[in-house]
């Protein structure tokens, strides 16, 4: 049988609180070390949502996607919400997630943001109007391959191998509209 928080969000999915349910289902299925590295608090995700400023009609890119937790909040304003995430499994998670919450104007893609980029058929990056994420913070990074990236995203300098959140950042710069906002969760120092 069922035991514990199994069983409470078998009742709560029963129950017609689907949304609600999936929820802790998704959590209880990663990694309890893994999902620190993905969790953005409540607030956080208000408080980035705020500082968007999303407006209807709006496209929003989130290049390090994870569970799809900043595409969620995004979601109900803008028109277009993109996320890319490395991890296919956090991917199907994220796919779920949406799914389960009833968006339907969000893509989640299984692939590497730098090394992958959303482009468009000319070969240019794809551009929004807003970027939001919580990129790994002092992640490894190709930055031997990407020294002399096609698409002039790292022409203000190439971070160091060790600091992926700073080559995510620039991405994110790159793939913004001229008028576009950026929001970055990062750890302070």
């Amino acid at each position: 049988g069922l035991h514990g928080h199994a069983q409470e969000n078998l009742e709560a999915v029963q129950g017609g609180g689907v949304a609600e349910g999936s929820e802790r289902l998704i959590s209880e299925g990663i990694d309890s070390r893994q999902l620190m590295e993905e969790v953005v608090s409540p607030e956080i995700l208000h408080l980035a949502s705020s500082l968007l400023d999303l407006e209807p009609g709006s496209s929003v890119l989130d290049p390090n996607a994870g569970i799809g937790a900043f595409l969620l909040s995004c979601a109900a304003a803008a028109s277009k919400v993109r996320g890319q995430v490395r991890n296919p499994r956090f991917c199907v998670l994220g796919r779920l997630r949406l799914a389960l919450h009833g968006v339907w104007n969000a893509t989640l893609s299984p692939t590497d943001a730098l090394l992958e980029p959303l482009s468009e058929r000319n070969g240019s990056l794809t551009q929004f109007d807003r970027a939001v994420s919580f990129p790994p913070i002092n992640a490894p990074w190709p930055a031997d391959v990407l020294a002399n990236d096609a698409f002039r995203r790292f022409d203000l300098g190439l971070p160091p191998r060790s600091r992926g959140d700073f080559a995510n950042i620039l991405h994110m710069l790159a793939c913004l509209k001229p008028s576009g906002r950026m929001v970055v969760v990062t750890a302070h120092g």
